[in-house]
């Protein structure tokens, strides 16, 4: 009677039986546990974000920083990073222009982050904060969507902000009522040059490069910073090399990076949970990475034996 031999089977056979299923419940418990237990992983704070925060805080009380809000939904990357900026704005006496090319973000988004703010700051009691936003139309002012982007962009410089681009604020308030001025000017009679810093959340076009070439190109304004999704982040970095945005916030991490430095953690709603999800889930996927491609290495190598 012949005697079969039993195939003996190696670990990397065992790897590549695994049911994916397993991979999903571990991704899973990677993304959700650290959302229930924070493990508050530290985390680095980058140039890019750190010459954004620095300028402002160098800025004189006062100061006119506008928020491009030219991204969707609350959802959205670009989010927390607006709403950080936002509190250390308000935080450290600057005044507040919000407005934005993206019909979503620089309408209800841009309430939402206001209403959100009002919660967080009442909640960690940042009186600074709290008493900025009980001031609406002195502290800050949303004037809503820019009409036509590129050629709203382009009146802003030219002619001003009223009456033809905002006869009204986004709550439909008269601008001649709104006590928001700059050393007396009211903003009535504002333009982009007297916008001392713009930072535009971009998720896309239109975004920074039409600031770039209406009013960075023309000498009219030239402080220009971004908020930039993941995706486009590395694009960005020439600009800031040439000295035509004076930093960049990074996604998601870049907004608690700001935090971090602004003293706001959990104040503007990050918390160093979302981004242990994200480390955890990273870490995983390079492990999955590193052992599917020695795998194929050992499988490539066992066919060519035979």
């Amino acid at each position: 009677m012949a005697v079969v031999e039993e195939k003996k089977v190696g670990v990397w056979d065992k790897l590549a039986a695994v049911d994916r299923r397993w991979i999903y419940l571990i991704s899973f418990l990677m993304i959700g546990g650290p959302l229930l237990f924070p493990l508050n992983l530290p985390i680095g704070v980058s140039p890019e974000t750190a010459a954004i925060f620095r300028y402002i805080e160098q800025m004189p009380k006062g100061s006119i920083i506008a928020l491009s809000m030219d991204f969707g939904s609350p959802l959205s990357e670009n989010y927390p990073q607006a709403r950080s900026v936002f509190a250390h704005a308000l935080k450290i006496g600057m005044k507040v222009i919000i407005m934005g090319m993206w019909g979503q973000g620089a309408t209800t988004t841009s309430v939402i982050m206001i209403d959100e703010m009002k919660a967080y700051a009442q909640k960690l009691g940042i009186t600074a904060i709290t008493e900025a936003l009980g001031k609406y139309g002195e502290r800050y002012v949303h004037l809503g969507l820019i009409p036509q982007s590129g050629t709203g962009v382009m009146q802003m410089a030219q002619v001003g902000v009223y009456p033809l681009l905002f006869p009204k604020d986004n709550y439909g308030n008269a601008l001649e009522t709104l006590p928001f001025n700059k050393a007396g000017k009211p903003i009535t009679q504002f333009k982009a040059s007297d916008i001392d810093l713009l930072v535009c959340f971009a998720a896309g076009t239109p975004g920074i490069e039409v600031y770039r070439e209406y009013w960075w190109a023309t000498g009219i304004c030239k402080n220009l910073a971004i908020g930039a999704v993941g995706v486009s982040v590395a694009g960005y970095y020439p600009q800031m090399d040439a000295k035509i945005i004076i930093g960049i916030i990074p996604s998601t991490k870049g907004a608690l990076e700001y935090d971090q430095l602004a003293g706001l953690v959990g104040g503007s709603g990050q918390s160093f949970a979302t981004m242990d999800s994200q480390s955890l889930q990273h870490v995983f996927i390079i492990i999955l990475l590193v052992v599917g491609n020695a795998g194929t290495i050992v499988a490539t190598r066992r066919k060519r034996a035979t």
